[in-house]
């Protein structure tokens, strides 16, 4: 049996079945917070398990992964029946360990989940890397024994700079775990790829997102996007890319930082000398400054750049916290086709404010764009409705019915999809428009 202070379990969303591969980027910060200050770690990604070993189960595993204490992330709501099983597998192995979870979602629904799931011991409210120490540290001496609490620690905690979001050895099949998708694991995946987180925070409010300023404001008290500086930037990618990573995928849109600091990281990367493929997903569009020496810097066999205009509809898209017009995505296309740049355009259906003969002219637009550009990645992808996002809060505002409503809707949601019997897909309906 091998004895940690802290295992970490990211669950999979789908009990049973390998599903949402991605850990929170976060998590590795605060798991070598730990380590730093001289606390032994290990990382289970569930699903990952799963693919890798059909016949793999988690409580077989846990057997030979004894801690003190278990911290489990439920970020995205999706995994929040994988989060609640998994705690209260652990208990039945371990009962007087502790059982820590954290994330955007459980951080919205902390007491719901210390009143309906007795296995959880501690929910972390916000940032987590000063209240992790401090309850780790507690748990060697007992301090949490018999107590079920909510720890709450809104407002920036410690320097974004001073956390190691790369080294991962601490986890499970770190390298199988570079050949994930979102949903799933191949592999001989052609193109490996690390998720490295480069700040925190959002400077936008888009209606269908749970992790808006708004929403970053609330669970987090942070109304700003905090960037890690360029040099360190640079250097993760650059000893990522040494490691073997063909691809980065970075979290925050550099292309909408100051001038300066796009032109510096990219500087830093053409200095090294580095073959790096670069992914991220665009809030704005990317300027024709930013697009050339984009095509200049990186490894464009392994680059993407993704857009999302939501929509063909100016007045929709802008309703819906996208600040830009057709003319400019039309200019944007085209230097991202003149530069050899790949990109992939994401539309949305069920998009409020949209009528039908906007859907319809969504479909022609949708054409139009494929016609002219050849661009092959064109997904129109429905919303599931976000706890914490404008439309959730706002129900009326947006013209939209939730029938996701609270905790116990999402969680019914997430247990029955696990069972796999049918289940609310989207969390809302359109209310009818006037047109």
């Amino acid at each position: 049996m091998r004895i940690f202070d802290l295992v970490h379990i990211h669950p999979s969303a789908t009990k049973g079945t390998p599903s949402f591969f991605y850990l929170p980027a976060g998590v590795l910060g605060l798991l070598n917070e730990l380590r730093a200050h001289g606390y032994s770690v290990a990382a289970i990604n569930e699903p990952l398990e799963m693919a890798v070993d059909p016949s793999f189960k988690l409580e077989r595993l846990l057997a030979d992964y004894r801690a003190a204490c278990y911290s489990i992330d439920i970020h995205w709501h999706e995994h929040l029946y994988g989060g609640v099983e998994v705690a209260s597998a652990i208990k039945r192995l371990y009962p007087e360990s502790l059982v820590i979870v954290g994330g955007m979602t459980a951080s919205l629904f902390g007491s719901e989940l210390l009143s309906s799931c007795p296995a959880i011991d501690i929910v972390v409210i916000g940032y987590g890397e000063h209240q992790l120490l401090e309850i780790v540290a507690g748990a060697r001496q007992s301090r949490f024994k018999g107590r079920r609490v909510l720890i709450t620690n809104k407002g920036p905690d410690g320097d974004i700079d001073s956390q190691d979001f790369v080294t991962d050895d601490f986890l499970l099949h770190a390298d199988e775990y570079t050949q994930c998708s979102i949903h799933n694991w191949r592999r001989e995946r052609d193109v490996n790829t690390f998720w490295l987180k480069n700040g925190q925070g959002c400077r936008g409010n888009c209606s269908f997102c749970g992790g808006v300023q708004g929403a970053q404001e609330r669970i987090f008290g942070n109304r700003r996007v905090v960037r890690r500086s360029v040099q360190l930037v640079a250097r993760d990618m650059i000893k990522l890319s040494r490691r073997g990573v063909a691809r980065i995928a970075l979290t925050h849109d550099i292309s909408e930082s100051r001038g300066s600091y796009w032109q510096g990281l990219h500087r830093l990367i053409r200095d090294s000398g580095e073959s790096i493929g670069l992914y991220f997903e665009a809030n704005r569009l990317p300027s024709r400054a930013y697009i050339e020496s984009f095509s200049r810097t990186f490894d464009l066999r392994r680059s993407v750049i993704v857009l999302t205009p939501l929509c063909e509809s100016e007045t929709v898209r802008l309703r819906n916290g996208r600040r830009f017009g057709n003319e400019q995505l039309w200019e944007c296309l085209a230097d991202l086709k003149r530069c050899g740049v790949e990109h992939v355009l994401y539309f949305c259906s069920g998009i409020p404010f949209e009528d039908r003969a906007e859907q319809q002219r969504q479909t022609e637009f949708i054409r139009e764009i494929q016609k002219a550009t050849g661009c092959e990645f064109v997904f129109r992808t429905s919303l599931t409705l976000d706890p914490g996002s404008p439309m959730h809060r706002r129900p009326k505002r947006y013209g939209i019915l939730r029938t996701l409503n609270s905790f116990d809707d999402y969680l019914r949601r997430c247990r029955l999809r696990s069972l796999g019997r049918s289940y609310d897909r989207f969390g809302y309906t359109l209310m009818p428009t006037d047109s």
